[in-house]
């Protein structure tokens, strides 16, 4: 074991060398040994390199100490080299090679750890870095678990990070592997350990088991949270097992609020992030009684993350008013903190900016406050924005704080282009001020040209960080996400060619990724991004093709039984989805049954929460696809009175919040939509009146983001609506102006896109509507037949033509046969 006193060669660059030379063992098999990396109680660790010249490769070796050469200790090396053997985790450092030397002392090669021990990493750093440190510990350890190994020596010292900010687990040098009935055989008979981190029973010399570890984790996160460690004042073992078993260790918040060194009003707000939660999950670790403490490293990973979601922690008893508490903050704690936010953002992150720039004295401290106004960014455009966005009325507050971080990110990222980790996190942050600027499936500002541009750069900042760091699966993680949220913006504004081509990127990374071992997370990434390429030839016309996505993406999720709101959700689209092909495939019965599944699962998740929008919006969505289903079966009342619901639910959600673009188009489409009901049922002035309100929803749209191609498609339907119930109703001359209207929008749209298959059925349609209205001009009445022959022969030559099209290809035949010029 090497303990707390390790010793570190530092200096002299030449006394490296010398140590080497000194050392019986200059060499060790194929390696040569360079310099003393550290000594402890039972063995001593050398960096070293390889001697035969066969690759370079630097790696830690670790030898018994000469004056611990027994029995026993070389049966506990031993057991650390098998142990080592098992375990391949990224944050416990591998085992590369062992074997003895020539007098019999075994070592082991292990990977040599270039970091620093994590108590000294974390300090300064954010809570949210600290426990994201701490849950990577956390998963090596129950690695080691599932590999029944006990690590018993969980301390700062054997817990290094590297450059890149993750953690390696170091040091199985007392290691034991579990006996799944422990007995009294089973104690320990050495008593080595770290004062302070190991277990009551440990120290002892009782049954070691995964609860020893939990522990020792505990002491290790009661360290990095307080800076100091459980029962400080004690000095020796018998003083620790004294205040174990009389005392309760302090809690890491009251820790805090005692510690001099921190200015008062530092110390108060840690202290309050400290309080509660996290004091309970350390204190439930650190329980005198193992049976008592988490039953595993899993169950710890799970609390944690519970607490950083706003959900009540096993840790805590849980009342109802905790529960209460917990659900309020997760929901409602945004509101008040905006605020707050909004003064730290245009105080605290433009003044942390330029202190990074000021004199070389000042480095040190700018950079500990740099590092806070990262995580306070991620914070900002993550935690909050999440929570706002699920509440009614707080679009402006929600533009405010994106004004304050789009000015602060355009300032780091200037400084951003070699740093991998920064420009990861700036991509993150640019791929959420798109979301809320201009994202048309969530609560958004309206401003698509800005959504473009943040997107364009979380791109660009990916494509850069993968560039530095090419096996990073973080960095390939968010240029994935980044193009995708590119990808579904593209597709929205009807850029199918360039949709089609970022979602095919999103994913060959995404499968290259999952070369490595598929996660549920990743699984719902891919099939998100095969369903946005479903959704490609969905409305490029290639409807079989686009089913057969829609099923590769669905088949997966399908299998997913774990029941949580994110699977659950993902079904709910797809079986959506699937409905909307079969319908316009004709093949109604099919699409009715998924569309009513998938209207079931959200009532379901609305009911378990009903403030979520997210949910809301999906349900009208599901109801609008319902509507159009019943009625192109002829179900007219069940049709009317899905529309019906659907406006019930989405005029008094867009008043709460009328500055909501999402809000605003879910109310048009809900207008629109029962108006289409009230023209099945020849209630035509109803239809006119509801058509009417949609339209001038629209139209403001279209206004205030005329860069959303898809707002000046709407008001082009919009004037399709009113024509045809107004030429339905006997009025057609009064249904000219929004068909001539129509047919210009259209028309504008096709000349920009000549060869997309929507864009010549949007135009074709349009002038079809145009023909049902009176035309003084004969020659004119011919030259709209022979044009929509073309288009809709032109359809059917791409081989996008669906079975409606084809229908009235043969109408428009037999009516343009009459203007064919003689001869």
């Amino acid at each position: 074991m090497i303990d707390d006193k390790t010793q570190v060669v530092t200096g002299d660059p030449n006394a490296a060398g010398t140590a080497a030379a000194q050392d019986p063992h200059g060499r060790v098999g194929a390696y040569r040994l360079v310099s003393l990396l550290g000594k402890g109680g039972m063995g001593e660790v050398w960096l070293a390199e390889r001697a035969d010249d066969a690759y370079s490769k630097r790696v830690a070796i670790k030898f018994i100490s000469s004056f611990m050469g027994n029995r026993e200790a070389i049966e506990w090396f031993r057991r650390e080299r098998q142990a080592l053997a098992r375990l391949e985790h990224p944050n416990i450092a591998r085992l590369l090679d062992g074997g003895e030397t020539e007098d019999g002392r075994p070592f082991l090669v292990m990977e040599y750890v270039d970091g620093i021990a994590i108590d000294a990493y974390c300090e300064g750093k954010a809570l949210e870095q600290i426990l994201e440190l701490f849950l990577q510990v956390c998963s090596a350890v129950d690695h080691a678990h599932r590999a029944l190994i006990v690590h018993r020596d969980i301390k700062p010292a054997n817990v290094l990070v590297i450059a890149d900010g993750q953690s390696r687990l170091l040091d199985f040098g007392i290691a034991k592997e579990m006996d799944p009935v422990p007995d009294a055989a089973e104690r320990t008979t050495t008593q080595a350990y770290t004062l302070h981190f190991a277990s009551p029973e440990q120290m002892e010399g009782g049954v070691i088991t995964v609860a020893s570890d939990i522990y020792s984790l505990g002491a290790l996160l009661y360290r990095l949270l307080s800076g100091r460690v459980p029962h400080a004042g004690t000095t020796s073992a018998l003083g620790q097992l004294q205040a174990i078993h009389t005392t309760q260790p302090l809690k890491p918040s009251q820790i805090v609020l005692d510690d001099a060194r921190l200015a008062g009003g530092e110390r108060k707000r840690r202290a309050r992030h400290l309080h509660g939660d996290l004091d309970d999950i350390v204190l439930k670790c650190l329980r005198r009684e193992p049976e008592l403490r988490y039953g595993s490293a899993r169950e710890l990973i799970d609390d944690i993350e519970r607490y950083r979601k706003h959900e009540p922690v096993l840790a805590r008893r849980g009342s109802a008013a905790y529960r209460a508490s917990r659900y309020l903050r997760r929901h409602w704690l945004a509101i008040g903190a905006a605020a707050a936010v909004l003064v730290t953002l245009t105080g605290g992150l433009l003044a942390t900016y330029w202190q990074a720039q000021e004199a070389e004295r000042q480095r040190a401290l700018a950079q500990k406050r740099f590092d806070l106004s990262r995580a306070l960014v991620n914070e900002v455009m993550f935690d909050f924005q999440d929570q706002l966005q699920d509440v009614p009325g707080t679009i402006q507050a929600r533009r405010r704080l994106v004004q304050q971080s789009r000015n602060y990110l355009e300032r780091v990222a200037e400084d951003a282009q070699d740093e991998p980790g920064l420009l990861i996190d700036l991509s993150r942050a640019e791929r959420r001020l798109g979301e809320i600027a201009g994202n048309p499936v969530a609560p958004n500002l309206g401003d698509t040209p800005a959504a473009l541009r943040h997107y364009q750069r979380a791109v660009d900042q990916a494509r850069r960080a993968v560039q530095l760091r090419p096996q990073d699966p973080e960095a390939q993680a968010a240029l994935a996400r980044a193009l995708h949220s590119q990808g579904t913006l593209y597709f929205w504004n009807d850029d199918l060619a360039r949709a089609e081509r970022l979602f095919t990127e999103e994913l060959t990374i995404l499968r290259a990724r999952a070369r490595g071992g598929m996660t549920p997370m990743l699984e719902r990434e891919v099939s998100g991004a095969t369903m946005g390429l479903a959704d490609v030839y969905f409305w490029s016309s290639k409807l079989e093709l686009a089913l057969k996505t829609y099923d590769r993406a669905c088949s997966p999720l399908y299998k997913n039984r774990s029941g949580s709101f994110e699977a659950r959700d993902a079904i709910a689209v797809c079986h959506t989805r699937r409905a909307d092909a079969l319908a316009w495939l004709e093949r109604y019965p099919e699409a009715e049954k998924h569309i009513a599944t998938a209207l079931a699962s959200y009532r379901q998740m609305h009911a378990a929460q009903p403030q979520n929008l997210n949910v809301v919006h999906s349900i009208l969505i599901v109801l609008n696809k319902q509507g159009e289903i019943k009625g192109w079966m002829g179900k007219q009342a069940e049709s009317l009175a899905a529309y019906s619901e659907s406006l019930a639910i989405a005029e008094p959600m867009y008043l709460k919040d009328t500055s909501d673009l999402r809000s605003a188009r879910n109310l048009a489409l809900a207008y629109n939509k029962r108006g289409d009901a009230y023209v099945e049922g020849k209630r035509f002035a109803e239809a006119i009146a509801d058509y009417g309100k949609a339209r001038e929803i629209i139209a403001r749209l279209w206004k205030n983001d005329p860069g959303q191609i898809e707002h000046e498609r709407d008001y082009a339907i919009s004037n399709h609506r009113i024509g045809i119930a107004l030429v339905d109703s006997g009025r057609a001359a009064e249904a000219v102006p929004y068909f001539d209207e129509e047919v210009a929008i259209m028309r504008r749209r096709w000349q920009k896109a000549p060869t997309k298959a929507w864009a010549r059925r949007d135009l074709a349609v349009a002038i079809q509507d145009r023909i049902e209205a009176p035309i003084d001009d004969a020659g004119q009445l011919c030259a709209w037949r022979i044009e929509f022959r073309d288009l809709m022969g032109a359809l059917k030559d791409m081989g996008a033509a669906n079975p409606t099209d084809l229908g009235e290809l043969v109408k428009a035949e037999v009516a343009a046969k009459d203007c064919a010029p003689p001869g």
